[in-house]
């Protein structure tokens, strides 16, 4: 027979947990919801789904899959955990934004893009108001010239100098000039280093390549390439062929040293004014935020949040998980903490939204300066 004082016991317990319950269901979101929330029950037996605004084949697919087959080891209750593909960009991500928000449906992210909705106001969401739960790759972007035909070892050398910078980009009228073009355009101006910038109908990676070793331009800047240069152009960096004189990522994730090159590059960011450097946040921030990131949608209870952001950086910090990541995509694992993400994200959707007024005319004076053979 139970006694009283365990009678009494059970049920000042019982009553705590209904009145906890009934606080819950008037607001799901609430401390008192937070604090009965159960994550081995959220997540056990669910299926976490990863959207991708890519094809099967692509990295950022590539990578998805490799967290579907690891990354449920590392959320509570070990649920079940697949991509899905929706086309075009941002297809994925307007699913996410309108998907139940539950935390079970994850955007798998190439990139933020923060801003994509000032500039294109028919679009569904607000890329910052996602809840990010962090980026596992900084997104490397570095400026290279050829060696033997660009005399400067630094683009201190370059202000003024007598050798232009060649580089060729897809710009046929000044709205191309946005992100990493914009970002070529505004830092050499500002610098005052001679340059030019050659209209073409392509201009991918293998594209810039190509027309260096052709002698066609003698500079280029390339995105995600830093850690593969190695291995797609052996030799290039060892033996001088091209030489990194700007590092032109986020300024608080510089790169490191790759496999031919253990010098560090110079940011940037580092050679700009305070003044230049707000322009700089505004418009070339939200093209160099982050890497490969994951988010959910912008309702997912805070709780649910903290679980996926928490199990997402361990297993960042797993040697396994990590080493086999870090293989995959052809750099070391750079983990961007989702609190972290987040508030970049604000940040570089406040100060984009304070530029976008003068953008127009800036692209106008940048295209009718330097970019030749129009």
């Amino acid at each position: 027979m139970m006694g009283i004082a365990t009678l009494r016991t059970t049920c000042l317990a019982a009553y705590g947990l209904a009145t906890a319950l009934l606080l819950g269901a008037a607001s799901p979101g609430s401390g008192a919801a937070a604090a009965e929330f159960n994550a081995e029950r959220h997540f056990r037996g669910k299926t976490v789904s990863l959207y991708v605004d890519f094809k099967p084949g692509g990295g950022t697919d590539t990578q998805a899959r490799y967290f579907a087959k690891h990354f449920g080891e590392f959320l509570p209750g070990k649920p079940r955990v697949d991509v899905k593909n929706l086309v075009p960009d941002p297809a994925a991500r307007t699913y996410v934004w309108k998907a139940k928000q539950d935390g079970l449906s994850l955007s798998f992210l190439a990139l933020p893009g923060i801003g994509i909705e000032l500039t294109d106001p028919s679009l569904e969401i607000e890329a910052y108001k996602f809840k990010y739960i962090g980026s596992h790759a900084s997104r490397d972007m570095v400026l290279f010239t050829r060696g033997d035909l660009v005399p400067y070892k630094s683009l201190k050398e370059a202000a003024k100098g007598n050798v232009k910078l060649v580089f060729s980009e897809r710009v046929g009228r000044p709205g191309d000039l946005e992100g990493r073009i914009l970002g070529i355009a505004l830092a050499l101006h500002w610098l005052e280093v001679p340059f030019q910038i050659l209209p073409v109908a392509q201009a991918g990676t293998n594209d810039n390549f190509l027309m260096l070793e052709r002698g066609e331009v003698n500079s280029m800047l390339v995105g995600s390439q830093w850690y593969f240069m190695p291995n797609r152009r052996k030799g290039w960096l060892a033996d001088g062929y091209v030489r990194p004189i700007a590092d032109f990522g986020h300024p608080d994730d510089r790169i490191g040293p790759n496999d031919e090159y253990k010098q560090a590059v110079p940011h940037i960011y580092d050679m700009l004014t305070k003044d230049q450097q707000n322009v700089w946040d505004g418009l070339i921030l939200s093209d160099v935020m982050a890497g490969k990131s994951l988010a959910t949608g912008p309702g997912v209870p805070d709780e649910i949040v903290k679980v996926l952001r928490d199990s997402y950086a361990a297993a960042m910090k797993d040697p396994e998980f990590s080493a086999g990541l870090a293989k995959l995509q052809g750099q070391p694992v750079d983990l961007v903490t989702g609190d972290k993400l987040q508030a970049r994200g604000l940040q570089v959707h406040n100060a984009y939204k304070s530029e976008i007024p003068g953008l127009g005319k800036l692209q106008e004076e940048l295209y009718s300066l330097y970019v030749k053979g129009r």
